[in-house]
């Protein structure tokens, strides 16, 4: 019996030594550039692989000089071998791939030949350094009358608290074969919020790729220019000012493939891969074709924004910037004690309404206030951001009598005529009458008001029971057997073999869908691209930086919410909340998300001050929101 047993785990133990043999590797770290030579605007694409290291930690590169470094994700690679056999004998055998590769792209800020320095990299705790190397960057920009860019913004210069929309112009009266497009302030730009407009859900959009990887609803159409007809790719974005400040966006670049005729045979073009998914493709069918490249910049575009002035600026004014109306609804106006009064604010018209705040409203004595409700309807013409926010905020009076709710005063800043308008709503009269039956109950507790001033709430005794609790289940003893006879060891030494081959399959189909289904790709890789802005942010809090901190604490739940679902950047936020509580996120924690998102708008918008406990609860919020997240959207 022993010597089974002996025998059975020496297999297991070969078993294993043999599959550690055949997946270990001496480690090896190595880089690649896609090209080092580049118009400026173009971008060099970094590689960073790693062979050896079984799940190696994303690498971080240290600002290079001259360059704008992103980071684009990574890729596996799959094992090859190869075995060469001379006169009946094998005389090599060699197994490649295996690694990861970690692509970042390096954008050239001027031209000239510039030199990227050998690089620190720690991978998993050891460090290794890169070899440097050079990357010549021309100036040249063409221009042709049947190809060009028109990047222009509806106007140049606003107020702290309004939008900026840029409009993105493709013409072109020939085909294209392939082409790349960056815009250098479409992401990560200082200092503003990126966004789309509303869609219209009557229009056929189709997928444009900007910045190498980004994908864009974009709309293709016909226009007549000077008197000759283009096909149009057009675009728009929202832009929204954080701080005051002249901004200079650098200049949009266009490369390209014009084709300048067609070969006899005809396949199809490798340019449909850009264009599949549910978007229709831009350029049709594609043909062997006669190409000629092309290259193109658009001009710096220069914004201003601008303080709203602080002379004449009403108390009551929190940094609402627009043209708006203001209308004040209470309901019902006589009532009994106990019974909830509605008070209902409208704030309508064009402007920054999503970021709109309460109205204040002073305290009216005997009177128990709960926690405002609100909504946004928005619509946008034209870049113009229209709609309406509405308040609404219940009162429950707790004695008879007459009241009057105080004025209701809302202030904004109106950008075109340049000064500040005050709308002034109310006193109300409200009459209550006493209960027709006092119910008696017995208050166990009352919360204390929290740091955002939220009403009290009573805690009620409604039950009285007593439940008895178990206290002895006496001892449950499992026997104990010889090793010999020890079922779950015999099968671990007979399946391990079995184990390892159902792993290497699975491992195998995973890989395969990781590069087939890229909505699968990107939900894998949600929570890693999420905390990179999450660790910016918790350094921002490190040094105090408020409005950057709520910036990228957002951008870390955008990220993630926008590759956990698949869908596009500016199409997730706040607005969610509702579809999350649908697939399972709880009440509490769904206040919670919109909570976060409006004390980040609040933050943004202004220049609040956020006490630093605040500021810890709302990065542990965030934390746990996306942690929550991962569980739920699987």
């Amino acid at each position: 019996m022993w010597k089974r047993i002996g025998s059975f785990l020496i297999l297991g133990v070969f078993l294993i030594c043999c599959a550690a043999v055949t997946f270990a590797r001496e480690a090896e770290v190595s880089i690649s550039v896609s090209q080092k030579e580049v118009l400026l605007g173009d971008s060099v694409i970094l590689t960073i692989t790693v062979k050896g290291i079984p799940n190696p930690e994303t690498p971080e590169l240290p600002d290079i000089p001259g360059f704008d470094v992103k980071f684009r994700g990574f890729r596996q690679e799959s094992f090859s071998s190869m075995t060469i056999i001379v006169n009946g004998r094998q005389v090599k055998n060699e197994r490649t791939g295996g690694g990861y590769n970690f692509d970042f792209e390096l954008i050239p800020q001027s031209t000239g030949v510039l030199t990227v320095p050998p690089l620190p990299i720690v991978i998993n705790g050891t460090k290794y350094t890169t070899q440097a190397f050079q990357v010549n960057v021309l100036d040249q920009s063409e221009k042709r009358e049947d190809i060009f860019i028109d990047v222009h913004f509806d106007k140049t210069k606003a107020y702290l608290g309004e939008k900026f929309l840029a409009t993105f112009k493709w013409y072109f009266s020939k085909d294209i074969a392939n082409y790349r497009i960056n815009i250098p302030w479409l992401e990560n730009i200082k200092d503003f919020l990126v966004t789309d407009p509303e869609l219209d859900k009557d229009r056929s959009y189709q997928r444009l790729i900007v910045n190498g990887d980004k994908q864009i609803a974009a709309i293709k159409s016909r226009e007549f220019y000077k008197g000759q007809e283009y096909m149009v790719v057009s675009f728009q974005k929202v832009l929204t000012p954080l701080a005051a400040g002249i901004y200079r966006l650098e200049p949009v670049f266009l490369k390209c493939d014009v084709i300048t005729g067609y070969r006899r045979s005809r396949r199809g073009s490798l340019f449909d891969s850009f264009f599949d998914s549910d978007f229709e493709d831009f350029f049709g069918f594609g043909r062997d074709a006669v190409t000629e490249p092309f290259a193109t910049r658009s001009n710096e575009i220069a914004l201003t924004v601008n303080e709203v002035p602080g002379q004449d600026k009403p108390v009551e004014y929190n940094g609402a910037v627009g043209r708006f109306t203001f209308d004040v609804d209470v309901k019902p106006r006589s009532l009994k004690v106990g019974e909830p009064i509605t008070l209902t604010m409208k704030v309508a018209g064009s402007g920054n309404i999503e970021q709109l705040q309460l109205p204040h409203i002073p305290d009216i004595e005997s009177f128990k206030s709960y926690e405002p409700e609100s909504k946004v309807n928005i619509t946008q013409e034209n870049g113009q951001v229209r709609g309406e926010k509405i308040f609404e905020k219940v009162l429950i009076p707790r004695s008879p009598g007459d009241y009057k709710i105080p004025e209701i005063t809302f202030a904004f800043f109106n950008p075109a005529t340049g000064r500040y308008q005050t709308e002034v709503r109310g006193p109300f009269s409200i009459h209550v009458d006493k209960a027709e039956k006092e119910e008696e109950v017995t208050v166990i507790a009352i919360t204390p008001e929290g740091p955002e001033d939220r009403p009290r709430r009573e805690l009620k005794v409604l039950k009285k029971g007593i439940h008895y609790i178990m206290t002895d289940i006496g001892k449950i003893v499992s026997p104990k057997k010889p090793i010999y006879e020890n079922i779950v060891l015999s099968l671990l030494v007979f399946l391990t073999p079995v184990i390892m081959l159902v792993g290497m399959f699975v491992f195998g189909r995973r890989r395969e869908r990781l590069n087939t289904d890229i909505a699968f790709a990107r939900s894998r890789q949600a929570f890693k691209s999420s905390r990179i802005f999450i660790k910016q942010a918790e350094l921002a809090l490190k040094n105090g930086q408020t409005r950057e901190f709520y910036d990228l604490l957002i951008k870390g739940i955008n990220t993630y919410l926008a590759e956990k679902l698949n869908r596009q950047l500016g199409s997730v936020g706040v607005t969610l909340a509702e579809e999350l509580r649908g697939k399972g996120l709880k009440e509490k924690e769904c206040e919670e998300f919109t909570s976060l998102y409006e004390k980040a708008n609040e933050v943004i918008f202004s220049s609040l001050n956020v006490e630093s406990e605040k500021l810890k609860k709302d990065f542990k919020t965030a934390n746990e929101l996306i942690t929550r997240l991962e569980r739920i959207l699987r």
